[in-house]
């Protein structure tokens, strides 16, 4: 008997670097796909909002707005929970199919109410029913997101298959986007474009969850279910609030003012949001790891993999929030056009949200859930939330899309001083160095931009020469103060000598 725990010791002890490796391999198929993500945008929205113009892209920007509050109400807050209590029975099968048929179930019934309910609003509010075919056109990403049950991947840490999906699909959206949107009246076609790569992707995944991982996901309402919905409701309550002050400047912005202005915010919003999802791409990835290592009550590895995450994602938020700051103009015109410039006010607001959002994410979504402080999550948001609607009420009639772009700097900066207050007794974090060497890289990048912008006229040509000196400037510093740091975060041996 001893010598079988032996081996299964030796066995746990050969494994564990290739975990260690599996993080890293996850993180950078993660960055992968989350550039795409940004890639993707800045190959067609140019295209798109120069097609469409202001008006009709933000038509469909509104339309989608609400188009989210259905994806929200369908999710439930479900994706989460499932990756996080998903992890822990990955080796018990039975247990784990079990699991997802119930969460699957949920799911279903989630999804039948959100559509049932923009149904029922459509009904009371006039302006949205004249909406409502473009609503229901951006909803059918909600339904096989549903059908997809993308979280099973997640929770087995395929992030090779998720990557190469997103990839593909997204090759797909973008030739139909080319071939068939050529006309201002073309927007239809376009909220329709701007899904089918995730109606694609979750269609093919249907499919794959059940070759691969012999999963299959069924329709099962038993008393089973019931059990998962007090945690699921905290989650969903949380998803509820966070949408709120993401979303509700969007939509009383369209209540508010005109879809031109819409379309102005959403040339900011989308640039915002684009930058966030490269930033939080690192962070989503350890979030089944932890939540693993908490189980197994590791917690000095899983202090040590968290100042690892926090560190690197200081190294590559701070430099971004400083160029997307001293950048915002060329972007905008590169990425929108001329049409879209009066968007720079209000970028420049959203890149400073950019670090409160990112850290945020870090301190709520990699620590808090993990360890289960979902109440005090649900606390934070909602209070956020709550002020981010009383303040878009007071300020849009005033300062328009620029009080959009205020009012979610405020709620970003409350949940990241909220996270941060809660967590610090929970780890140890240590980060001063790193956000020090970052800083004075931050300097060399500012001066840059802001010479580039003064004595380059041509925009296109002020972006690339901006960023390239940046990358240059900020590696130049990281090289010479923080070299040793670096190699240890890629884990990479120096040779002694």
């Amino acid at each position: 008997m001893s010598d079988k725990l032996k081996q299964k010791t030796r066995a746990l002890e050969q494994k564990a670097p290739e975990q260690r490796v599996s993080v890293k391999k996850n993180a950078i198929l993660n960055m992968i796909k989350q550039l795409c993500v940004i890639v993707f945008p800045i190959i067609t929205f140019p295209y798109v909002s120069r097609v469409l113009g202001a008006e009709n892209y933000g038509k469909v920007d509104w339309s989608r707005s609400w188009a989210d509050y259905m994806t929200m109400i369908a999710g439930l807050g479900i994706t989460n929970y499932a990756i996080r209590e998903g992890a822990k029975l990955r080796g018990e099968k039975k247990a784990l199919n079990t699991f997802v048929n119930e969460l699957f179930t949920l799911n279903i019934c989630s999804t039948v109410i959100a559509y049932l309910l923009i149904c029922a609003v459509s009904l009371f509010y006039g302006k949205l029913a004249g909406y409502l075919p473009l609503v229901l056109t951006l909803s059918l990403a909600t339904v096989f997101t549903t059908l997809g049950t993308d979280w099973v991947n997640s929770i087995y840490e395929d992030y090779a298959y998720i990557t190469l999906r997103y990839i593909v699909c997204s090759l797909i959206s973008l030739a139909l986007l080319f071939i068939f949107v050529r006309r201002r009246e073309d927007y239809g076609i376009y909220a329709f474009t701007n899904v089918s790569g995730t109606v694609l992707a979750n269609a093919f995944n249907f499919y794959y969850i059940r070759k691969k991982w012999d999963i299959h996901p069924r329709f099962k309402l038993t008393p089973e279910v019931k059990k998962h919905l007090g945690v699921v409701l905290i989650m969903f309550s949380t998803a509820v609030a966070t949408k709120i002050y993401i979303t509700s400047d969007v939509t009383i912005l369209g209540i508010i003012k005109d879809d031109a202005t819409v379309g102005i915010y959403g040339a900011a919003t989308k640039i915002y949001s684009l930058v966030k999802h490269l930033f939080n791409a690192m962070l989503i990835v350890a979030i089944p790891r932890i939540s693993a290592e908490i189980k197994k009550g590791e917690f000095e590895k899983i202090g040590q993999q968290l100042n690892k995450v926090l560190n690197a994602l200081l190294i590559i938020a701070l430099p971004g929030t400083v160029g997307l700051i001293t950048l915002r103009e060329p972007i905008i015109y590169a990425i929108s056009g001329e049409e879209f410039l009066p968007a720079k006010d209000a970028l420049l607001i959203l890149s400073v949200a950019l670090l409160f959002a990112t850290l945020a994410c870090f301190f709520i979504n990699v620590i808090m859930i993990p360890y289960g402080m979902e109440k005090k999550v649900l606390k934070y948001t909602v209070i956020s939330a709550a002020l981010n609607i009383v303040l878009n009420i007071i300020l849009i009639p005033f300062l328009s899309e620029k009080a959009a772009a205020l009012t979610t700097l405020i709620s970003e900066a409350l949940l990241f001083a909220a996270g941060f207050l809660e967590t610090r007794k929970l780890v140890k974090l240590k980060c001063l160095k790193t956000a020090i060497v970052s800083l004075v890289g931050c300097a060399f990048i500012a001066v840059c931009c802001i010479l580039t912008n003064e004595f380059v006229a041509n925009r296109f040509l002020a972006l690339v020469v901006g960023m390239a000196g940046s990358v240059i400037l900020y590696g130049i510093v990281m090289l010479a103060l923080y070299r040793k740091e670096l190699f240890a975060l890629a884990g990479i041996r120096r040779k002694k000598g």
